[in-house]
């Protein structure tokens, strides 16, 4: 069943709203527009796995022109934030994109997302003719599960894909076993750059039976025999998203690097939010508040630190609904070596 976006865990939210702030300074930013992160979250699980596996973060479009206030309020302990951030955040509404996080490194952390299609717990309920989900699991790329309450397939998205039987958990076994096609020059070639309008001769290889494919027709012999089947591909793809998850944990440890002079867009959570900046490198940075319809985010620019190196500092943010945050970063320039970081311990809220 579906949640309350506060219910998904903050780091996973900060992911999503991240990607769609990053979104917004590319060409696909036109399309990101207005779009913000809806109430509605749902659970996605996967067949191999017990806990949740995925969160879907439905993106919906936000009505009007919300305004933007900046004003300063009474920190608890008598200190006053920077800035208090204020925006409303719209009624649940029929999403018009979405964003996929993943809970753990058995997938990227970042699988899937659209700035155009209706979010897949939308596309499921619409294809079981208006019924919501009971449980949504996610299959491979682009492939999702709608069960009813008895555990039943109740609709589909894409095709469920083919079940392998004997697949090796060690992939290059299979190789020279898998469908190839290698295309050569007919006779030589003296010039490379002509070798576009050269004729060339394929070559095609595709063993018989490489891989066989079981034949199932009912959806719970399907989920049961899923782990098994796909195992050793899930294995492969865990290894290939290894070094994505390397550089997450990297940043969670050491914080974001930023150049002096370029700005960096924080995006901000939740309607209401109070800002504090902490560490050497504070009194280098100046925040603002972007503009722009529905956009909850602050703007990062520091001054060059006095001294080759890196500075670090710390932004404390307090929303309104009393969830808190503390994201690091660091100011390098250009010239600076960035290898030299160390591990340290997380940084303080305010007190």
């Amino acid at each position: 069943m579906s949640i309350r976006l506060r219910e998904v865990p903050i780091g996973l939210r900060r992911r999503a709203a991240q990607h769609i702030e990053s979104l917004r300074e590319s060409e696909l930013g036109r399309k990101a527009e207005g779009l913000v992160l809806g109430e509605i979250a749902w659970p996605m699980y996967r067949p191999d796995l017990e806990a949740v596996a995925y969160y879907e973060l439905a993106l919906v479009r936000a009505g009007g022109q919300p305004a933007t206030v900046v004003t300063t309020r009474a920190w608890p302990a008598g200190r006053a934030p920077e800035l208090i951030f204020s925006r409303p955040r719209p009624p649940e509404s029929m999403s018009v994109g979405f964003v996929i996080v993943s809970t753990g490194p058995h997938d990227a952390p970042i699988p899937h997302w659209s700035l155009e299609r209706p979010a897949p717990s939308a596309q499921l309920e619409e294809a079981s003719g208006g019924t919501r989900p009971a449980r949504i699991l996610k299959l491979d790329a682009l492939s999702y599960v709608a069960e009813d309450s008895a555990g039943a397939l109740a609709a589909h998205l894409g095709p469920l894909p083919l079940l392998p039987e004997a697949l090796p958990h060690d992939l290059t076994r299979m190789r020279g076993q898998i469908s190839s096609a290698i295309a050569r020059p007919a006779g030589p070639v003296d010039d490379d750059s002509k070798i576009a309008g050269v004729e060339h001769r394929v070559e095609l290889r595709a063993p018989a039976d490489a891989v066989v494919w079981a034949k199932t027709e009912e959806w719970k012999e399907y989920h049961a025999r899923y782990a098994d089947a796909f195992g050793p591909a899930l294995d492969a793809h865990r290894r290939k998203v290894a070094a994505t998850w390397e550089h997450e944990r990297a940043l969670d440890e050491f914080g974001e690097g930023i150049h002096p002079g370029e700005p960096f867009t924080v995006a901000l959570l939740d309607p209401g939010a109070a800002i504090e900046l902490s560490g050497p490198g504070a009194p280098l940075v100046d925040v603002r508040v972007v503009e722009g319809v529905a956009r909850s985010a602050i703007e990062l620019r520091a001054k060059a630190p006095p001294r080759l190196g890196e500075v670090d500092f710390q932004i404390h943010i307090t929303h309104a609904s009393g969830e808190g945050e503390n994201l690091r970063f660091f100011i390098v320039g250009r010239d600076s070596p960035s290898n030299s970081k160390t591990p340290s311990a997380a940084p303080e809220a305010p007190r």
